[in-house]
């Protein structure tokens, strides 16, 4: 029951994913669009990725890192260079800190679609496996006993 449930969720969550997706790739930098879930908390979509964040940021800039050789006070280092597929970042000061979750809406919409793929070629089997005369519950050739598996006792259509 929680199963398909979570599969029924999932099978709504995929074409939202898919909306969101498109909605990301139209975003400009000075007009992202995001969502209060709360005081504190938003929800944002743009260049194919979700992030969930604290503040009216999120910052447009990269990560600052220290490098070696010729830059010893460090660089801006874009998000796209670093090749994450998903990055949780914190930043802490003494009045404020900011944290950002940022996941591929792509790797969202795989992880959507598993469940009610799974559910598809599962049900797609049983069907089949009925249709040839196997019992569901045990692999047993029901042709000769089409009334009740002689192996487990599963009554066929139930």
């Amino acid at each position: 029951m929680l199963l398909n449930s979570i599969t029924i969720l999932s099978l709504i969550l995929c074409p939202v994913t898919i909306v969101l997706y498109g909605i990301s790739l139209r975003a400009t930098v000075g007009d992202r669009p995001h969502v209060r879930l709360g005081a504190d908390v938003r929800v944002g979509v743009w260049d194919g990725r979700l992030s969930i964040y604290n503040t009216d940021l999120p910052y447009t800039g990269g990560i600052i890192t220290v490098t070696s050789g010729s830059n010893p006070r460090g660089g801006i280092v874009s998000e796209r260079a670093l090749d994450f597929p998903a990055y949780f970042r914190h930043f802490r000061w003494t009045t404020h800190s900011i944290w950002v979750l940022t996941v591929p809406i792509p790797a969202l919409l795989v992880l959507t679609a598993i469940l009610p793929l799974a559910w598809l070629l599962g049900s797609r089997r049983t069907r089949r496996r009925a249709r040839r005369g196997i019992c569901r519950a045990c692999d047993y050739d029901l042709r000769a006993t089409p009334g009740r598996c002689p192996e487990c006792g599963t009554i066929p259509g139930r």
